[in-house]
This record gives structure tokens, sequence and C-alpha cells, in this order.
């Protein structure tokens, strides 16, 4: 079956009992409904103009009383990101709502590209603009039909202009789904560099190494020795850094609260009050005591001593997200005073790292310090 975005063939490969099987599958946007309440900034579906984009119901919308659900599985890419050489290979599952829905014997594929462009007045959602259509390719479904779901595999070519492409697949009666979006970009020839000149935010590392990536912001929660799953925390940034230091991704590594209550004066987050001393909603204060702060010095001696580079991929040291004095909206409410105190302990930290461990790790200022 032939189309100006080549040829998809698609195969029923499992039937399984009554309930789909969870697998997980890494991708850069894998969109679907969620209620607004849960909802977090740079969700697609969330975006302006999501639904005319893509041709799908937004969030809120009434679904078909024939309705499906249709989930990513696995793609042949880290994060759906393809070079040029690249074609997908996208598996996903089809799951419809009812038993008495009879599964359509056909859909249709489209592959839109589109862009985000800025909404003036909203720093957090962009706009989604389609550049181009291309045109639909039908598909055999054959569905099994006394299943709830199957698994179904695409295999597509994606046009050579770089940039990024929704993936819909329309099952009739059952609506149109975007099933998720792919990325097509150059492919990158990356070093190990001390001092990338790009950041993004954490990414998955293999993600971060096909966009050309190679420094992030990570944050690393304070958790010392007998404190709530401390133990484990550990092995998991140990496990977190090696990946890291695999493809070739430095850190800027951000300390701050780890879960446990009882380091904190009264064993919890503290408000600020109102004008009638009762404690107000919202962000809440959760610096720990200072009796742990030779227990924090210790902790960040021993993950920069361990994972500092070039051992590692951790380059630079912070303290706290945006630890604005007064209402932060990152859990610092404390006082400057305080605040320099910790600078202090986490300086002296890395300088005794340095000199022991022989890292060479930066310490540096805050985010949105100027706040």
């Amino acid at each position: 079956m032939q189309s100006s975005i080549g040829r998809f063939v698609v195969q029923i490969l499992t039937i399984a009992a009554r309930r789909p099987i969870a697998v997980a599958a890494t991708a850069i946007v894998v969109a679907s409904p969620v209620a607004l309440g849960n909802s977090k900034w740079g969700q697609l579906d969330l975006m302006h103009n999501y639904a005319e984009c893509f041709g799908v119901p937004g969030p809120e919308d009434e679904r078909p009383a024939a309705h499906a659900r249709v989930t990513l599985l696995a793609s042949n890419a880290p994060g759906n990101v393809f070079t040029p050489q690249e074609q997908p290979k996208l598996r996903f599952q089809i799951e419809r709502s009812s038993s008495e829905v009879a599964w359509p014997t056909t859909a249709e594929v489209h592959v839109i590209r589109y862009s985000m462009k800025a909404v003036p007045g909203d720093n957090w959602f962009p706009r989604l603009e389609p550049l181009e259509r291309m045109p639909p390719v039908k598909v055999d479904l054959d569905g099994p039909a006394d299943a709830d779901w199957f698994d179904t595999e695409i295999v597509f070519d994606l046009p050579a202009t770089f940039g990024g492409y929704g993936v819909v697949v329309d099952l009739g009666p059952m609506g149109r789904h975007l099933l998720t979006s792919v990325v097509r970009t150059f492919e990158h020839d990356v070093e190990r560099l001390q001092y990338p000149t790009q950041s993004l935010e954490k990414m998955p590392p293999a993600v971060l190494e096909r966009l050309g990536v190679q420094a992030i912001r990570k944050a690393v929660q304070f958790r010392p020795p007998g404190t709530l799953d401390a133990e484990p925390y550990r092995e998991q940034l140990r496990q977190q850094f090696a990946e890291l230091h695999e493809h070739k991704v430095t850190a800027a590594i951000e300390f701050g609260v780890g879960p446990d209550r009882t380091m904190q004066p009264m064993g919890r987050g503290r408000p600020h009050l109102n004008d009638d001393d009762e404690l107000r909603a919202g962000k809440q204060d959760l610096v720990w005591l200072p009796e742990h702060d030779d227990a924090y010095e210790q902790y960040v001696y021993e993950i920069v001593a361990e994972h500092g580079w070039p051992k590692g991929p951790v380059t630079g040291v912070m303290l706290w997200n945006e630890p604005w004095e007064g209402s932060s909206i990152s859990g610092w409410q404390a006082d400057l005073p305080r605040y320099r105190e910790l600078w202090r302990r986490t300086c002296e930290a890395v300088f005794r790292a340095r000199e022991e461990a022989g890292v060479d790790v930066l310490v540096g200022g805050a985010d949105s310090s100027s706040n």
C-alpha cells in the first residue's frame, strides 16, 4: 500500500485474555486525556489548539459510545527521535470500551507535521499549529471478535523534513486517537564534554544523546542514612548518574528536601501565617533543622566525590529551586541567613571533594535567585 508517506504494514501480534498488559515505552510525547486537576505544564493535550491540530477530542470532550483507547507500547528509537537513516516502527495496543462494540475492519493512520508557537500571556502552554497533513493511509485490522484488546504494529516512512509529527489513528466509529508524536532530526556526533553549551531539564539520557543535548539540571534529595528510603534512593541515584555518564550527559545537581518530615521543625512543613496568626494554604517551608546540617554536608561530599567529573557526570552544584525569601513556589520559605549557612556547608563539602577525591565540580548560584 503506497502513499507519499510510504507503506504502512499492520500486523496483529498478540491476542490475550480480557485485560491489557501494561508495557513501558519511552517517547517524547504520548498523549492521553486526563483530568485537568491532574495536569502538568507542557502536557500536549492541554496546549492551545490541540483538538483542532490533530482532529481528536480534547481532554474534556465527550467520547463516542463506541470509544476505544490506543496506547503506545514500544518504539524502535529512544524517545521516538529518528535520524534521516531511520524509519519508525511503533507497537501499540487498541482496547475497546465494551465487548458489545464490534471491531472495525480497517483504520486510517494520519501523520501531521506541526509546530509550537508562543501564546502571549501564557508562559506554559504554546499553541499547536499544523504545518503539513500527509495523505491518510488505510490499514487492515483483523481484530479477534471476542477479545477486548489486541496489539498492532505500524511501520511507515517518515518524511525527511526535520520537525515534530503527530501520529493519529482513526478507528471510524471508535473515534480518532493521537497515538504519539515522533521527531525527525539530524544525526549528532556526540563527544564527551565537561561544559556543553546546550542544556535541558531532566529527560531520558538516551533521548538527550539523540537530540545532541549534553547537560541537564537534576534534583537530588537530601536523604541521609537512616532516614526514609535513604538506601534505595542512593542506589537509584547511582544508576541514574551511571546512565547519564554512559550517554555523555553532564548534570548540574540541585540539592533540596527529601520525603522524611522528621527532620523538620514540628515534623511537618510550615506555611506562613496570615494576619490572624492562622496557617496559610499553599506552599510550605520544608527546610530541615540545623541539627542535620553536619549530615547534609557529608551527604553533599559523598555525592560529589563519587559522581563528580571526570569519573561521573556531575559538573556543578546548586542549592534549592527558586529559594525566594517569602512565599517560594518550591518549598523554601526560610530566611536568607539560613540559606547562607546551607550554602557555606555546600561549598565546604564540594571543596573537600575536589581536594580528596580529585573531582572538578563547580559551585554556583541558585535558580531564579533574582526573586
